[in-house]
Parts: structure tokens; C-alpha cells; sequence
């Protein structure tokens, strides 16, 4: 079983604070050693996509949990970030999405 943790930094004007989270160590799953909460910048905004993930947070998990020309399965394929990080990580992606707008909006991002 596997866990997703995030932190978001909490600033203010008057006091600059990051919150530490305790499990801010490495730990080994049979794969790579990897850091339990890693640090990754957000996403510009989109409208399209609310929930866009960057491909800095995904391509990391595909390396660790897969090896070059293995196949890697996204069933909400919505923004493509597993698509673009599977293809650097040289990874054959396959995507599913129900939503017609996003699919257009996919090939476009991925061009």
C-alpha cells in the first residue's frame, strides 16, 4: 500500500512558516530510494484543468514503479501529465477520458 502525502506552505505577510510534515524521511519499497513527501511547485492555474497535477509529480512514481518501455495505465486522463511524463521516462502511455472537451484539449497540450 502506498500513501500520497502533500503539504502546501502557509505564508502570510506578516510571518513566513512552512509546515514540516514528521514523515519527511526516505523510506524503500523494493524499488528506489525515494523521500516520503516530496517538494514540487504547483501547476500555473488552468480553468480547464482544476486538478492539474504537474509532470514533475508523476514522472518520479513511474520511474521508481516501472522500468523503460513498460506500459503505464491513467484512467482519468484529463490534463495528459501522465502521458508527457510516461514519454520522458521512456514509458508507453495509455489513457482513458470520457470527456470529449478534454480529450481535444489532451492532444492539444500533448502537441
Amino acid at each position: 500500500m502506498a500513501y500520497v502525502l502533500a503539504r502546501q506552505e502557509r505564508r502570510s505577510k506578516a510571518l513566513r512558516q512552512k509546515n514540516e510534515h514528521p514523515a519527511e524521511r526516505h523510506v524503500s519499497r523494493g524499488f528506489s530510494l525515494m523521500p516520503v513527501v516530496w517538494k514540487i511547485n504547483k501547476p500555473m492555474r488552468d480553468d480547464l484543468y482544476p486538478t492539474m497535477k504537474p509532470v514533475e509529480l508523476v514522472e518520479p512514481a513511474i520511474r521508481n514503479s516501472s522500468q523503460p518501455g513498460d506500459r503505464v495505465l491513467d484512467p482519468f486522463g484529463g490534463s495528459c501529465t501522465t502521458l508527457m511524463a510516461a514519454q520522458k521516462s521512456g514509458r508507453i502511455a495509455r489513457l482513458m477520458e470520457r470527456d470529449p472537451q478534454y480529450v481535444d484539449a489532451t492532444v492539444e497540450r500533448w502537441r
